[in-house]
């Protein structure tokens, strides 16, 4: 039975433990808004802290030999591209729904069939080509593995665009005059965003983060890409011929067990690092921008928030036609070792791609004929 006097002191503790919620509540009132303030300001201080450090953070450590051999290569690849005499036909790709993913951007654009440019106005498109103010582009990566098509889709862009294209190697390219002359914007601290694009070959989860509007990654056959770049290395910066480098393939160790393994692996960790890390991506297979350019161009533009300009697309490829002549040897150079290597690669690459809803790889093999 409760006596008075425990009731007394039942009401005189619960009136204390009242009392000290209220002065809980009234402190807690009285605190939050000067909390709130001073956690916004530690968010942007933090925020100023990261974005700051990202500027200033050296780009990865590359081989300065190889950064000099990719730059200087870029002049030889016009030049041989500018000795084709004739475009090939361009084919209008049927304007089917593209695949569509939340944080992958895709352009369903609509290009009329006709003929490429005319000839006798084309090339003065190539002399109106401009550097944009600075800070006044996106920052958007051109991505790709080595002999993928990137500097052939950044010579078209830039007449499409009328933007001239960046590139992470800028201070490489700022000492060659043709650099100067084709690439302009490419000879630029690529942070400033004077570039429609910028061209780049690295990887790292880093290096794809600093690109916060994100990026077009080309994507080629490997089997073609790897046999490409050899060649590169060999002929064009190492002097030999195409016959040499053919027998080297079979001859030489250094294609089996050097280039190879280390070559196929870059091409893996390029492709998977894009697409895993890209936050807006768009993919082009290497494949479909020389059988459909004028559809792929479009799509790119679209994704870079250009005009598309259909005379532009058009004088771009007058310009620049696809050079569908990739053979450089006469036999298949790969064992079945190295395709079930090769393959499990592809396989791996094809399954994060179609994971983010994209189009799965084309269907990669090796021809010669």
């Amino acid at each position: 039975m409760v006596t008075t006097e425990q009731s007394v002191m039942t009401s005189e503790n619960n009136r204390k433990q009242n009392f000290n919620m209220e002065l809980c509540f009234d402190v807690s009132r009285r605190w939050r808004r000067p909390v709130q303030i001073m956690l916004t300001l530690l968010s942007v201080a933090l925020l100023y802290f990261v974005t700051s450090s990202q500027i200033d953070k050296p780009l990865e450590t590359i081989d300065e030999t190889d950064l000099v051999q990719h730059v200087a290569d870029d002049e030889r690849q016009v030049e041989m591209r500018q000795q084709i005499d004739e475009a090939p036909h361009i084919q209008t790709a049927d304007i089917q729904e593209d695949f569509t993913m939340p944080d992958v951007e895709n352009a369903v654009v609509v290009v009329p069939d006709g003929p490429l440019g005319d000839p006798t106005i084309c090339p003065s498109m190539l002399e109106d080509i401009e550097v944009a103010p600075q800070g006044s582009m996106a920052l958007v990566a051109l991505a790709s593995f080595p002999r993928s098509g990137n500097t052939w889709t950044r010579l078209l862009l830039q007449v499409a665009s009328k933007v001239s294209t960046g590139s992470v190697y800028w201070e490489t390219e700022q000492k060659y005059d043709f650099n100067k002359r084709t690439f302009r914007a490419g000879t630029e601290d690529f942070r400033h965003r004077t570039g429609v694009c910028v061209k780049t070959h690295m990887y790292s989860k880093e290096h794809v983060e600093l690109f916060t509007d994100g990026a077009i990654l080309l994507l080629r056959n490997p089997y073609f890409s790897l046999v490409s770049e050899f060649f590169r290395e060999l002929v064009f910066d190492g002097n030999r011929t195409k016959e040499d480098t053919a027998k080297a393939i079979l001859a030489e160790p250094r294609w089996k067990n050097g280039y190879f393994p280390n070559q196929s692996g870059f091409w893996r960790e390029t492709n998977l690092n894009w697409i895993k890390h890209c936050k807006r991506l768009l993919v082009v297979f290497y494949e479909d921008l020389e059988q459909n350019p004028m559809y792929e161009l479009s799509r790119m533009l679209q994704f870079l928030k250009q005009p598309i300009k259909i005379d532009r697309i058009r004088c771009s490829l007058q310009l620049y036609p696809p050079d569908l002549n990739h053979t450089y040897l006469t036999f298949d150079p790969y064992t079945p070792e190295q395709r079930a290597h090769l393959d499990a690669y592809i396989a791996e690459v094809n399954e994060v791609l179609v994971a983010r809803n994209g189009r799965p790889l084309p269907k990669y093999r090796y021809h010669y004929e």
